[in-house]
């Protein structure tokens, strides 16, 4: 189903969906491999320090960016949605340091210039987004070699899946998480890309630490993470079935 602006919008205007118990279910999953991935996640997000840099997305350059000393020299974030960028303009009170700006915008129309940024970046931003009119505009507003990441869901985890058929009104009837074809599409946009996949034996770990543990980064958790490093470097054909993927890139 093609991605609408003005559903994106309505439901993003309207914070009740962050309160669905059951969509953050994986809310330990999340905050472990974050926790635990945070070195290398910087590494792909170092070309971004210092640059002129364009958040697709309005609040998650904080834990992603700021909290991991990456300081670009102009961000700018765009979101359909005014109550997310208050949501984010409320983080930047946190982070005297950083000029942030924060622009109503729909990311199939960016309203740039070409060449105008040199990183990219966005957490599950690109499966509400129609991939063929949006790739483009990133692709667009990007300078020569300029770099992209995005964290995006992943169609075919089966527990992802279940709490999503579980949970419709937690999210509009266009977002897709993404699957081979969407993949695909982006490395046609973007063919200096990798993807590199996260959670897979830490989905179950983290809806178990859910119930059984206090603090999201625990034994549990911490052994499902390792396991899944270790699944992804002996059966590598099973990282398509984990529940997220990291998009790294650069254009052409």
């Amino acid at each position: 189903m093609t991605a609408s602006p003005t559903e994106e919008r309505a439901f993003w205007d309207d914070p009740a969906h962050r309160l669905h118990l059951l969509a953050n279910l994986l809310d330990h999953a999340d905050s472990t491999w974050r926790s635990l991935s945070g070195a290398r996640l910087k590494e792909l997000l170092s070309p971004a320090h210092g640059k002129d840099v364009l958040s697709i997305g309005s609040d998650s350059w904080y834990s992603y960016l700021y909290k991991e000393g990456v300081r670009p020299s102009r961000l700018t974030c765009v979101n359909i949605s005014s109550k997310e960028l208050t949501f984010g303009a409320m983080k930047s009170f946190l982070t005297p340091d950083l000029n942030v700006d924060f622009v109503r915008m729909d990311a199939h129309r960016l309203d740039f210039s070409d060449r105008t940024f040199d990183f990219v970046f966005g957490t599950a931003v690109l499966h509400h987004l129609d991939l063929a009119r949006a790739l483009p505009e990133i692709r667009r507003v990007l300078r020569p070699k300029g770099g992209i990441l995005f964290v995006e869901p992943l169609a075919f985890n089966p527990l992802a899946a279940c709490i999503r058929s579980l949970t419709p009104n937690a999210r509009t009837r266009s977002e897709r998480p993404l699957g081979p074809r969407e993949l695909a599409m982006i490395r046609a946009v973007f063919p200096h890309t990798t993807f590199s996949y996260a959670q897979l034996a830490l989905v179950p770990a983290g809806i178990m630490s859910h119930f059984l543990c206090r603090t999201p980064v625990n034994w549990l958790t911490r052994a499902g993470h390792t396991a899944d490093k270790w699944l992804f470097r002996h059966f590598p054909f099973l990282g398509p079935l984990s529940r997220k993927v990291v998009i790294a890139g650069r254009a052409d």
